[in-house]
This record gives C-alpha cells, structure tokens and sequence, in this order.
C-alpha cells in the first residue's frame, strides 16, 4: 500500500480515471491534474464517495508553456511531496501532416513530451533527495513505428519510450522506480477529439488500467496491456506502417 501522495495529469476521465480509481483504493492522498474543472470537480467528488482517499486537483493547460512550472510551484506550495507521478496527459491530431494546424502539431508535442519532461525533471528531483520514488509514463503502441496520418503523435510516443528508457537508468540509484504502460487502442473518447473512429477491437479502460497497475512492479520497462498488442510489438516496422498507411490514410484521401 502507498500511504503517500500520487499524482496524476489527465486524470478526471478516461485511463487517467481508471488508474486514480485503482491508486485511490490504497493512497491516502490523490492529486489530479486536467484542463477541465468540471470533470475535475466531478472525478474529485466520485473518488472520495467510493474511497477514503482525499482527492485535490488542478486544473492547467499543460500545452502552456509555463503550465509545468506553475503546478510544480502550485503542488510544493500547498506543502505536498509527490512520491508517485504517473504522466498520461496526452493529445493526438489524425490527418495529413501539412493539412494539420502547425500550432495543433506543437500542443501536440508540448503534452506528450514537453510536459513529461518537466514534470519528470521537477517531482524527479524531490523524489532523488527523498531516495524514494515511482514515475509512470503513459505511453502507446503507437511508439513502436512510424504513424503515417498520425505521424507527430507516434512520433511523440517514440520519444516517451526512449525517454523512459533512459530515465529508467539514471534515476535507479535514487531508489526511484522508472517504467513506461504502453496501451494499444482503448475506448475512449480521444478518437472522437483526433477525428477517428473508436476501433472494434479497442480494449476498455478498465480492463487495461487493471492489467498495467498490477505490473507496476514487474522488472519490465514497459508494460503492455492485451497479448495481441505485446506480439505486435515484434512484427517488423515495414509490415505495421503498410497497414497504418492503408488503415488511416483511406480516411483521408
């Protein structure tokens, strides 16, 4: 049981809900992060009926420039330590790549990866000198080849990977616990904000949630929920991008 303090950036819905759903039930303290104060308000209000956790939130636009360093600033003035940081925000963008707002591309990448960094970089540092600490990146399927229609997105979750990776090895001799949940496609309603289509064969949020938040403490560094997704992993790159390609682009021709 984690008797500290979790947090946890696009947390009011979707896999963020379902992972502060599970961290809820054995913290005491739960930090939500997201741009939307209702959702934020409501996620808040349903955690600490079902649980005895106390549930505080956020709510920062993490495409912001300045957004990482106001909540760190935000969470050490209100007299938290976060002893485990899980970064799931994230956004993606389906569509030819010179047809897609350049600014979209960048809050893209200022999500996915700008913010991880910094908050890995901010909380990583507090947990270095407390000698204890876990931080999860969200990362994807995504990341393990090219995307064409989506190409900033898996590209952003490529860097995730490898960022992890070696953030995994540094940061070990602190006591701090590095490891990476790569989803393959879930139920949610990111589809509907990329301009896609939910996929039949999508996995629910709780069932993943579930599947990675038992294997936290597996010696793996990437933990992917779903035996297809694990297979897929090792198919060539060539063979995964002609059936992105074909997959995603009918959509956009």
């Amino acid at each position: 049981m984690n008797n500290g303090t979790v947090l946890i950036t696009g947390g009011s819905e979707g896999i963020g809900f379902e992972l502060a759903k599970l961290f809820a039930r054995e913290t005491k303290h739960l930090i939500l992060v997201a741009r939307d104060e209702e959702k934020l308000a409501l996620a808040k209000e349903e955690l600490e009926k079902e649980t005895s956790c106390v549930v505080s939130y956020y709510c920062y636009d993490l495409s912001s420039c300045d957004s990482v360093k106001e909540l760190y600033e935000s969470v050490k003035c209100d007299g938290y330590h976060v002893d485990v940081l899980i970064n799931n925000a994230g956004i993606g963008f389906a569509g030819e790549c010179i047809q897609i707002d350049p600014i979209l591309q960048q809050k893209c990448v200022m999500v996915n990866d700008s913010a991880l960094v910094g908050l890995c970089s901010y909380f990583g540092k507090d947990m270095a000198s407390a000698k204890y600490g876990e931080i999860t990146n969200v990362s994807s399927t995504a990341a393990f080849q090219p995307g064409p229609y989506m190409a900033v997105y898996y590209a952003s979750k490529a860097f995730v990977e490898s960022y992890t990776e070696a953030l995994r090895i540094e940061l070990k001799p602190y006591g701090i616990l590095v490891h990476s949940f790569a989803f393959g496609p879930l139920a949610t309603n990111f589809y509907e904000k990329s301009n896609q289509e939910i996929p039949s064969f999508a996995k629910s949020c709780e069932e993943a949630a579930a599947y990675c938040y038992k294997r936290r403490y597996s010696k793996k560094l990437t933990v992917i929920p779903g035996r297809l997704n694990r297979i897929l992993k090792y198919i060539p790159k060539r063979i995964k991008v002609f059936f992105i390609k074909r997959m995603k682009g009918k959509k956009h021709e």
